[in-house]
């Protein structure tokens, strides 16, 4: 290999790999999901590489499409997009749609299919407040 190629080479890898790098950096994918099953109501996140739209005019709903179906609730925020109104217990197939845009009209390049399984809650008794409810007399105990 000659000394002018070697120096050609180093000089188009410089100028090309930053370019590539920056593009690929630039791009709306999605690359993660995080269920969230310890609460009222369970939710999946969807985590992309850019800010999703959160001023309106996205319709999340025409985008993500699941497996058996539930009125789901969309709330964008951030990088996020995270989905309610599923029930514990279930796994869905679930469907990314190409074309889902960013802030900047950006959009995603392929479709993804993946599953979500949102597992059963913990089974757990709580009370609310500091009120007592056990009896003064009697029986201390609490039938369930």
């Amino acid at each position: 290999m000659s000394l002018k190629f070697r120096i050609a080479l180093f000089f188009a890898t410089a100028l090309l790999l930053p370019t590539a790098v920056q593009a690929a950096r630039d791009e709306m994918r999605f690359t993660d999901v995080y269920v969230e099953s310890e609460t009222d109501s369970p939710r999946a996140c969807f985590e992309f590489t850019r800010k999703l739209n959160t001023r309106g005019g996205v319709r999340y709903e025409d985008y993500v499409r699941f497996e058996p179906e539930f009125p789901a609730e969309f709330a964008a925020r951030g990088r996020r997009l995270c989905v309610s109104g599923m029930n514990y217990g279930e796994v869905y197939s679930t469907t990314l749609l190409k074309g889902l845009p960013d802030f900047s009209g950006r959009t995603t390049a392929k479709t993804e299919l993946f599953n979500v399984s949102i597992p059963d809650r913990e089974p757990s008794l709580k009370f609310s407040g500091a009120s007592y409810i056990l009896p003064s007399r009697g029986d201390r105990a609490l039938p369930l």
